[in-house]
């Protein structure tokens, strides 16, 4: 059963591409000017500022992030990728955004994506 969250709220994102410039390693870098100045502009259900997440479990596994968003699984958004909200700078994803896609329940249709303020 899917859900049907209404996505009003405008964002900008940045794909992830390796860029033609290659590093001191011999490693292809992503050119993330060029990337941010092509960004496109989408919709995603919410977005909220601030947050810190500890494990259950008893140990001190902490998930620092400055913003999460919650955008339609459909947009493909990856690890990679950066974001842009309304208002603040560019934001890079931490770790893999969370998809409840796929259980035997509902499908919200949703991702959540941590989100660190990217520096420089």
């Amino acid at each position: 059963m899917g859900a049907d969250f209404p996505c009003m709220m405008p964002i900008r994102l940045a794909r992830y591409e390796d860029s033609q410039t290659v590093d001191r390693g011999g490693n292809m870098v992503t050119d993330w000017d060029a990337a941010h100045a092509g960004a496109g502009d989408v919709l995603v259900f919410a977005w909220h500022l601030g947050g810190t997440e500890e494990s259950a479990n008893g140990h001190v596994e902490r998930v620092i992030s400055d913003a999460t968003v919650f955008p339609p699984s459909s947009l493909g958004i990856t690890a990679r990728d950066h974001i842009e909200l309304p208002g603040h700078a560019w934001f890079e994803i931490q770790g893999t955004p969370g998809d409840w896609d796929h259980n035997p329940w509902w499908v919200p249709g949703l991702l959540q994506v941590k989100l660190r303020k990217v520096d420089g």
